[in-house]
């Protein structure tokens, strides 16, 4: 693993180059004239900024780790050059920010998420309370991270301008913030399909994008279930592919698009949209993902199984297409 600093620069997609690809980015650009604009996790902007009186170092997270498990010279000296790989992208802040997700109190009981205030624009929160299930999504993805998915039915309000370098003010779109119990709540503010409008692709597009907010909630900082160490393994190996040459990115250019004069913080908002942006081509668009990124599907698919072995993206996929044709045939009333 190559522990160097990187460049803040545009890489180009591969799959930017492939005619499925040019199919996928004119499906999107049908998708995002839903109304939504854009996806983020607005719970984690201003969390980077938050350090401890007492600054969590290398040193000191080794001797912590060293108390729960033992490590020899060679995991200790590997894990120190992760540790300054981290600090020099990120600044030391990103410590307390793993360090508090290790401690947060997640010992809540596993239950189905719950969906409310779809009502108010033509949908049964009870079909997108099975939708959103790990009926269709991994075990472990969603019962044990996410408390609350809501409609909202106002227009998006935050600091996404200013820190991740928008041109204008973004009024809808979905966020993803810690709640009651160390569980995350995903909020959509969007405008609801119109008269004429196909309910069915207005259903896929608040999956495809429910997909991308879930994956917040199932990351170094929120996932439940790692120790430190793991979150640093797993932030790195997201990191180093992130800033590899050639890395996947959306068609749409959305990480990319990210910018902030405190390149430590563009560099980590950059890195939690791409793991969001990869996830959601793993759910969404499995099969164009893996045959064009072999390498970032792997990576998703490794996370994914370690609490489910047996999920099959493309087998899931279809099977929630079959329930959105259910569910657009269906008439609720306001």
């Amino acid at each position: 693993m190559n522990f160097e600093k990187p460049k803040i620069e545009n890489v180009e997609s591969k799959d930017g180059k492939t005619e499925r690809a040019e199919k996928l980015k004119k499906k999107i650009r049908e998708m995002t004239a839903w109304g939504v604009i854009t996806l983020s996790s607005l719970g984690i902007l201003k969390t980077i900024e938050k350090v401890r009186e007492q600054e969590y170092k290398p040193k000191a997270i080794i001797a912590d780790i060293e108390k729960k498990q033992s490590l020899s010279e060679i995991e200790k000296a590997e894990l120190n050059k992760k540790l300054e790989y981290l600090k020099n992208n990120f600044s030391e802040n990103i410590f307390s920010q793993l360090k508090n997700g290790a401690e947060t109190n997640k010992e809540s009981k596993p239950e189905p998420i719950e969906v409310k205030g779809f009502e108010r624009v033509g949908f049964s929160n009870e079909d997108l309370k099975e939708l959103w299930s790990e009926k269709y999504y991994p075990k472990g993805w969603l019962d044990d991270e996410i408390n609350v998915v809501e409609y909202r039915d106002k227009e998006l309000k935050g600091d996404l301008k200013r820190e991740y370098g928008r041109d204008e003010e973004v009024k809808y779109g979905g966020t993803t913030h810690m709640e009651k119990e160390g569980k995350s709540k995903i909020e959509f503010y969007f405008k609801g399909p119109k008269e004429h409008d196909s309910k069915k692709d207005f259903i896929e597009t608040l999956d495809w994008y429910f997909s991308h907010e879930a994956s917040h909630a199932n990351d170094w900082e929120s996932e439940s279930q790692m120790d430190f160490k793991n979150r640093v393994d797993f932030l790195c190996e997201v990191s180093q592919s992130c800033f590899k040459g050639g890395a996947f990115r959306d068609v749409m250019g959305y990480v990319d698009s990210i910018k902030n004069n405190d390149k430590n913080k563009e560099r980590y908002y950059k890195v939690r949209e791409y793991w969001g942006s990869c996830c959601e081509y793993y759910f969404t668009f499995p099969e164009i993902f893996k045959q064009n990124n072999p390498a970032e599907f792997a990576m998703v698919d490794k996370y994914v199984k370690m609490e489910d072995t047996n999920y099959n993206p493309v087998e899931k996929l279809a099977q929630r297409k079959g329930l959105i044709e259910q569910m657009s045939d269906k008439q609720v009333k306001n």
